[in-house]
């Protein structure tokens, strides 16, 4: 199959809105990207008088303008290959999954991220973006920790265009004043994406552990999961999924043999299709599993991965061979193969867990290490008290969560169950500038085992709460319409207090 080339683009537009899945939203989010683009390059000059704010502006709408060409490329994606062979019943649906792995993720994490630049826009007075840095921060990460994902031909594309991004926040910065209240921001993002250019070259050396997670993707029947299982993708919050370990274990009493995958968020039990038998080694053991399959094991009809930041692991002082992994589901007593093998279980566990526990211990300290205490003029308390008719895609039972942030400054709430959550989360942030600090409120689906879903988001300006609020101690509530979805609000209560 091959692209139809010589249509017009036109043609594929009219057709567009019956071939795309509902999540696919794009095209007006693209057209308003481009359209504020289009207008900012004739009003630049004449908003800022200053050489530096001019050049700082153009880099700006650069940067713009390459997040909607790459929205672009995954829609005519969309039309020209994966239509087209969904229709034609030459190749498998689940084999057009595997080639184009992830693909709903990447559209969904840049839609996230164009929309974000839609409502600063929409929100920002005057035609200029003076504040861009904070939505970098927020939006780099999850962008392109799924890119090396893609398509084979489409990931050397997007390592040139990755490799691009430190060198623009290089040349922002250069025309960002220190004074100004986006220099810090700008400062984490950089940071951000050139630490995002080592990971990526670093998983471009890890496709052996690629490899196995595709295997698993097609010999692991992973069925009556709450979400699809995708093993070679994003997990949720700690970055691309990896296969740690895998291994041969026996239910302790039954001595039926169980294939355990420890992957860096969960831990998988799962049954094979035909005897594994004893193995000498763990090569041996993947050639002797490499044509069987498996299924989920079932335990007490409990069919679930174990999140490893649940699980609890009880050794067997009785037994050399033996231990007990529970999570708040499920209990099941293994026996590993000899004691060196239970160890090397153990280890690897509590190396995963341990990293699971730093990575969460360095997100919620991460608002201490990026901000000067020098430079904090006063601070906003805020409280999540719920959201109102919350939209999703996914008609099932909705699990969402809020994230506010200030420039670098990251709290969310806890996870609520329904269309109308009450979160009811107090958080705090410092304020650096009254006038350009922004307070951003985004809505999430949690994803387990894919990153979450956009469900809308809303900014408020901290100048705008001054002016309503001023230092009053009394906390005001206000209910925002939460912008770039059909509906959806959010409740909040707020108050601020300026340091004299």
């Amino acid at each position: 199959l091959s692209p139809d080339t010589n249509s017009k683009t036109d043609s594929w537009d009219q057709n567009w809105d019956e071939e795309t899945p509902s999540w696919f939203d794009s095209e007006t989010t693209t057209r308003t990207i481009n359209s504020v683009v289009k207008n900012k390059r004739y009003t630049t000059y004449e908003c800022f008088n200053s050489s530096d704010e001019e050049q700082r502006q153009n880099v700006i709408q650069e940067i713009i303008q390459t997040e909607s060409s790459y929205l672009d490329d995954l829609r005519l994606v969309q039309k020209a290959f994966i239509n087209p062979m969904k229709k034609s019943d030459v190749i498998s649906e689940k084999d057009i999954d595997i080639i184009f792995v992830n693909w709903d993720d990447l559209v969904t994490v840049s839609l996230s991220f164009n929309k974000a630049f839609t409502v600063r826009w929409k929100n920002t007075a005057g035609r200029s973006i003076h504040m861009i840095s904070d939505i970098l921060c927020q939006q780099y990460t999850s962008i392109y920790e799924i890119l090396q994902f893609a398509v084979p031909w489409i990931g050397i594309v997007e390592q040139k265009r990755l490799t691009k991004y430190p060198l623009l926040i290089k040349n922002l910065l250069s025309y960002t004043p220190k004074e100004h209240p986006d220099y810090q921001n700008t400062l984490d993002a950089l940071q951000v994406a050139t630490t995002l250019c080592e990971q990526v070259n670093e998983a471009v050396r890890q496709q052996d552990n690629t490899d196995k997670l595709e295997w698993m993707q097609r010999h692991i029947h992973c069925d009556n999961l709450a979400e699809p299982l995708i093993f070679n993708s994003l997990t949720n919050t700690l970055g691309p999924r990896k296969l740690l370990h895998m291994g041969l274990l026996h239910k302790a009493k039954s001595k039926k043999e169980i294939i355990a995958f420890l992957l860096s968020d969960f831990l998988l039990l799962t049954a094979a299709s035909k005897p594994i038998g004893a193995t000498t080694s763990l090569m041996n053991f993947e050639q002797t599993l490499l044509n069987s399959n498996c299924t989920m094991y079932k335990e007490h009809y409990f069919f679930q991965p174990m999140f490893l930041s649940e699980v609890k692991v009880r050794v067997e002082r009785d037994s050399e061979t033996g231990f007990s992994i529970s999570s708040p589901k499920c209990e099941i007593s293994l026996s590993a193969n000899s004691s060196n093998d239970r160890n090397n279980w153990l280890k690897r566990m509590d190396i995963a867990q341990k990293h699971i526990r730093d990575t969460e211990k360095s997100r919620s300290h991460s608002n201490q290490t990026k901000e000067s205490d020098n430079s904090v003029v006063g601070r906003v308390l805020i409280s999540v008290m719920g959201g109102v008719n919350l939209a999703s895609s996914d008609e099932g039972n909705l699990h969402s969560f809020c994230e506010v942030s200030l420039g670098s400054q990251v709290h969310r709430t806890k996870t609520g169950n329904s269309s109308h959550p009450k979160w009811n989360q107090a958080m705090q942030f410092r304020i650096k500038s009254l006038s350009e600090d922004v307070l951003c409120i985004t809505v999430f689906e949690k994803g387990f085992f894919r990153p979450n879903e956009f469900l809308g988001r809303v900014e408020v300006k901290i100048q705008s709460i001054y002016e309503k609020c001023g230092e009053s101690p009394v906390p005001h509530v206000i209910r925002l319409p939460l912008q770039e979805v059909s509906r959806g609000e959010v409740v909040l209560k707020y108050s601020l207090q300026l340091f004299k």
